[in-house]
């Protein structure tokens, strides 16, 4: 609120006929960005998810073809001490990590309509549908849940039975889906082997074939094992790799991801011994399902469904606690696997630690110093160690910058100098901050430019000079005028007229349809009011100017940036405020990839200082001194790619640019 306070008086200042709200209720159909882009129309990954992974807390994927025991299994993991990422599709959007009401939704809609089974060839045909209004719930397959757990970040999965060759496979080809995923997505899948009518040798060669390592969980057995058939314990076939425990299946995680292996890996899990079917029992019950199906011709997806409720009947209901069993089980045992993984992963999390004088004003100070501008800083420190090393930092670094606005506080009034630790991924952007900024609520001290003619003099140039004048004008007029009364808010949007029909079409072309999507520009357009020129740094995507223009700017009827005018205005004359709105997007002056970006801390306050930069270079002349940013902002953002490359928190380099900032 304070901001826009200090925004309305900047705005009477510049036009004080106008009394504008303290108060912005900003619209946009956008509620919310994350690193995934536009892939959030069709992906949702919730924050619990996406806090417990950036964090490298253990996460477990489950899938929801088994959604009718969700809750019960969400209860295990975080009983172990995990964070739960159920993994399905509601409304047309596929969802990792879903709420209460979330799976009570999917849950209930399987009474009512039929629940699409979601493998990885359905991914896209049930979002694109629900994009275009279709919308339809889906429970996804182990296939369908390692596509979206990879995409989330989630290395392990836990379910019931892995999928396989059919017997008489190698005639029909009836393999599952989740075999080929294994090949190809690096997710570990926590199982009790293959369900027990399979052909588990076959399918094994299978996952062979495809590069993925199979392990069976010891159990508590000493010597060799079998390989479990899901209802059992025992198939008969031996188990290549024995693991003795889930330190050991955490370690050959640890190992794959670190060796960028895109396979995934298979771990089975025994079905607990007391739930364990006799093998010669259930072969036999296997062997009358199988022969049911193929009397009646069940093929394709329909047929494992049609087994599994015919083992149920010929079972009279004891493969199904079996099953209940063997997920609960399996869902325990990749809890655990998940914590020891974490231990692995957070004990290899720091790979390099660097120190650098930083500091939001600091940095802007010094960009704008390094781009040729007299700079005097004004800050606080105190006399402690931090401080005492600033201060030496300040006074070695090879520029003009002034310190002599930096006070030091002693040690007797408790205070210690800000300090900022920042911890940054593999990509080098930001994933964890901490700060200590308790200095920073030291009683302010006033300064008075009306009174310092020689300081203003000393630290921007001649005080006779245009800006010079604005400024002591600005600050005078500001002082003296106090708060604005708040005044309709739709008086000035109505002055930009902007048109009411096909304005998504003209941001669209003035930007691009992701930023329009997101509400980018519709949010810079409703700040004009309070702030008549907006700068937005977009990362990669660019910067964003959008502004007001007065009537008498030269662009309203230039061919050359007829493009980047949103409206013009006709009804104000020639002393009307408004002439126009421009806005242009420029998009970045280099890509870098990721092995040359030494860290993006920095990045954004290099912009803003050698925009200052360039602003204080340029001869005001009513708004000629904005007109210039058309050329600066390409400058400034060079001057960011060279902070990118650099360990400091503003790049030495930047002060070749200077020339470039001329004014034209």
């Amino acid at each position: 609120m304070n901001a826009l306070r200090t925004a309305a008086r900047l705005w009477k200042w510049r036009n004080p006929h106008f009394k504008l709200p303290t108060e912005l209720r900003c619209y946009s159909s956008f509620h919310g960005r994350n690193q995934f882009g536009e892939i959030n129309k069709f992906l949702k990954i919730s924050e619990e998810v996406q806090d417990a992974v950036a964090s490298s807390r253990p996460v477990v994927a489950l899938e929801t073809t088994i959604y009718t025991h969700a809750s019960r299994l969400e209860s295990i993991v975080r009983e172990g001490g995990a964070v739960p990422a159920t993994i399905g599709v509601l409304n047309g959007v596929a969802r990792v990590g879903m709420a209460p009401d979330e799976l009570a939704e999917l849950a209930s809609s399987s009474q009512t309509q039929k629940i699409l089974k979601v493998s990885r060839r359905d991914l896209g045909y049930i979002c694109g549908l629900g994009l275009s209004g279709k919308k339809m719930n889906g429970g996804t397959t182990i296939a369908g849940t390692m596509v979206l757990a990879h995409i989330a970040g989630i290395k392990v999965f836990a379910t019931g039975g892995l999928g396989g060759v059919h017997r008489g496979g190698e005639n029909s080809m009836d393999i599952s889906a989740d075999l080929t995923e294994l090949g190809r997505t690096p997710v570990a899948l926590i199982s009790s082997g293959c369900k027990s009518f399979l052909d588990i040798p076959r399918t094994l060669e299978y996952l062979e074939t495809e590069g993925v390592m199979v392990g069976v969980f010891a159990d508590g057995r000493e010597g060799s094992v079998d390989f479990p058939a899901f209802y059992t314990r025992n198939s008969g076939i031996k188990a290549q790799k024995i693991i003795c425990d889930e330190a050991e299946a955490a370690a050959i995680i640890y190992a794959q991801s670190r060796l960028n292996i895109s396979s995934g890996l298979v771990f089975a899990n025994p079905v607990p011994g007391e739930f364990s079917f006799p093998k010669k029992e259930i072969d036999d019950i296997i062997e009358q399902a199988l022969e049911s199906s193929k009397l009646e011709d069940i093929h394709g997806s329909d047929n494992t469904p049609f087994v599994l409720a015919k083992i149920k009947e010929l079972s009279h209901g004891k493969s199904v606690t079996t099953n209940t069993a063997l997920v609960e089980s399996n869902v325990e045992r990749g809890t655990k696997v998940a914590l020891e993984l974490a231990k692995l992963e957070k004990g290899c999390q720091v790979e390099e630690n660097r120190q650098s004088l930083g500091g939001v004003g600091h940095n802007v100070a010094l960009a704008a110093n390094y781009a040729g501008s007299s700079v005097l800083l004004c800050s606080v420190v105190a006399d402690d160690l931090s401080g005492r090393a600033a201060l030496s930092g300040l006074k070695n670094c090879q520029s003009n910058l002034q310190v002599q606005g930096i006070q030091v506080l002693s040690l007797a009034t408790g205070s210690r100098t800000s300090q900022y630790v920042s911890v940054n991924d593999e990509r080098k952007n930001l994933m964890l901050a901490m700060a200590d900024m308790a200095i920073m609520e030291t009683p302010e001290q006033h300064l008075d430019f009306d009174t310092c003619g020689a300081l203003l003099s000393t630290a921007h140039g001649p005080a006779g000079s245009s800006s010079m004048r604005i400024g002591a004008q600005m600050s005078s007029q500001t002082r003296e005028s106090g708060l604005f009364e708040s005044a309709e808010w739709w008086q000035v949007i109505n002055s930009l007229e902007m048109p009411s029909n096909g304005s998504r079409d003209r941001l669209v072309s003035a930007t691009n349809s992701q930023l329009v999507d997101e509400g980018v520009p519709q949010q810079s357009i409703q700040l004009l009011p309070f702030i008549p020129c907006i700068i937005t740094k977009l990362g990669p995507k660019g910067v964003l100017l959008t502004q007001i223009l007065p009537h008498d700017d030269e662009r309203l009827l230039s061919a050359d940036y007829a493009c980047y005018i949103l409206s013009r205005s006709y009804g104000g004359g020639s002393n009307g405020p408004v002439g126009g709105v421009y806005m242009r997007l420029f998009p970045p002056e280099e890509v870098l990839g990721d092995k040359n970006v030494v860290s993006v801390n920095g990045a954004g306050d290099t912009l803003l200082g050698v925009i200052v930069a360039g602003l204080a270079k340029c001869e005001w002349k009513g708004d000629a001194g904005l007109r210039s940013l058309d050329d600066i902002i390409p400058v400034a953002q060079r001057a960011s790619i060279e902070t990118l490359k650099s360990t400091d928190a503003v790049s030495k380099e930047i002060s070749g640019l200077e020339g470039l900032l001329r004014c034209r």
